[in-house]
């Protein structure tokens, strides 16, 4: 009702942003494989979803979906809004990694740089961890290596480190 109308009102009376004139949905560029690249990487906990679940307190499904829809709900409300501002200032000049259309110079830009470098040295445990899960699953399932039999819940030490290891190793 109301509210729509009002909402409708507020978008139509907003200034045109420079270049979105030739926005379409059915515009496939390497752009959009760079968005869609970009998407994938800001969600890929989903590896871990069963670690996160087991960690939760108090845990249920429903309180497991809660949370995450929460938490995803958050993220894709801050991406758009970072997607948004960088289009909006760049209009159809926006390169897929926005902090490309700043200049080198740009002290705050660098500083962005810098913390998407630690955001991306970050999630690396996350994609590790689950390999490595998954690797013991594996090699328990099998029973083809000493430290990971089918009665041990937890690999042995020893395991549990020359995996590790070899798995950075590897990579």
């Amino acid at each position: 009702g109301a509210a729509a109308k009002a909402a409708t009102n507020f978008f139509a009376s907003l200034p045109e942003v420079p270049g979105t004139g030739q926005l379409s949905t059915a515009r496939v560029s390497l752009g959009t494989c760079v968005l869609f690249n970009m998407l994938n990487t800001a969600f890929m906990a989903h590896t871990n979803a069963v670690r996160f679940y087991n960690e939760l307190e108090n845990r249920s499904p429903k309180k497991f979906a809660n949370v995450v829809a929460g938490a995803f709900g958050i993220s894709a409300l801050l991406y758009c809004l970072v997607m948004s501002a960088g289009y909006a200032t760049f209009g159809g000049a926006s390169q897929g990694l926005i902090l490309n259309n700043y200049a080198n110079s740009d002290v705050l830009a660098t500083l962005a740089r810098a913390a998407t470098g630690v955001s991306i040295l970050g999630s690396y445990p996350l994609l590790f961890t689950s390999v490595r899960d998954v690797l013991v699953s594996t090699l328990k399932s099998s029973k083809s290596l000493s430290g990971f039999g089918e009665k041990c819940a937890v690999p042995s030490s020893n395991a549990w480190k020359g995996l590790s290891m070899g798995v950075l190793g590897l990579i």
